[in-house]
């Protein structure tokens, strides 16, 4: 089992050398791997309070598999999604075409700046956006401007403090350490998300609530690679060069982790659970 915390962080000075780089642009596994996501998964907690004909804003879509299923679950409504990078624009417009998804449309934009007027939409939702950024307080009072009296923001990132590993994994644990520590320097905070409920109330939200869940890799023969292939493509690119770079790890040492995590993931059995922390708040 890991544990980690923010003292972690600033115990070694890890504050980022650049201030949100997010640092898995382009990476063709990961965007792989979003678009398997799905409203269901990622988005229980906000989907039990959308209504056939609200207008939702989902910030930071990516390539929109999440967001056609917040446009199918409110019907006739609308469901705007927007992100900063063009390319995850085009390909959410090319993937609601591709599921028949009409109510859905797609911008270009900034989370700091939102480009619609005060009071736009009935709900707000956000997942793995928060995490990368500098300012995620800044983000969610902007995300509150456009909300209408009696609606809500749903929030859901991963909290890379509390990952459960069976059988243990030293490897694996000092690959979340390295992953962690390079996060932190290209300026994301991969502990932040336990304390959503928070930071929703500091940007002005009331009530709000909180919950999380354990969502595993623990069945059958694969689970074990599933889970070290998904932390190797969060790894692997700008992360694993600034963790050499800065001295933390040396090229052969990430290859010996590697090696060991292959042979731990042959075993059967196996387990990794990650967490993933939501946050809801209203606007009064």
């Amino acid at each position: 089992m890991t544990v980690m915390s923010e003292s972690d962080i600033d115990a070694r000075g890890l504050r980022p050398a650049t201030r949100e780089r997010y640092s898995h642009t382009g990476d063709t596994g990961l965007d792989a791997d979003l678009v398997r996501r799905t409203a269901e998964q990622r988005g229980r907690f906000f989907l039990q309070h959308l209504r056939p004909g609200m207008r939702v804003l989902d910030c930071g879509c990516g390539p929109g598999a999440v967001t056609v299923g917040l446009a199918q679950a409110v019907g006739h409504g609308e469901v705007v999604g927007v992100d900063i990078e063009a390319r995850q624009v085009e390909a959410a417009r090319a993937l609601a075409i591709q599921r028949g998804v009409g109510n859905a449309r797609f911008e270009t934009a900034s989370v700091y700046e939102l480009p619609f007027p005060d009071q736009s939409f009935d709900a707000v939702y956000s997942q793995a956006l928060l995490l990368h950024l500098a300012e995620p307080g800044e983000a969610l009072k902007e995300m509150r401007r456009v909300l209408r009296p009696g609606g809500f923001a749903g929030v859901a990132d991963g909290d890379l403090g509390f990952v459960l590993v069976a059988p243990p994994s030293a490897a694996l644990d000092r690959l979340v350490s390295l992953l962690t520590r390079g996060m932190a320097f290209y300026g994301a905070n991969p502990f932040y998300a336990r304390h959503l409920r928070p930071m929703l109330h500091q940007a002005g939200f009331q009530p709000t609530e909180a919950g999380g869940e354990i969502y595993g890799f623990g069945s059958g023969d694969a689970a074990g690679r599933q889970a070290v292939e998904q932390l190797r493509i969060r790894f692997q690119g700008p992360i694993q060069r600034a963790v050499i770079e800065q001295q933390w790890a040396t090229e052969a040492e990430i290859d010996a982790l590697y090696g060991d995590l292959e042979t731990w993931s042959q075993q059967p059995d196996t387990f990794v659970g990650f967490t993933l922390c939501w946050g809801l708040g209203w606007v009064r």
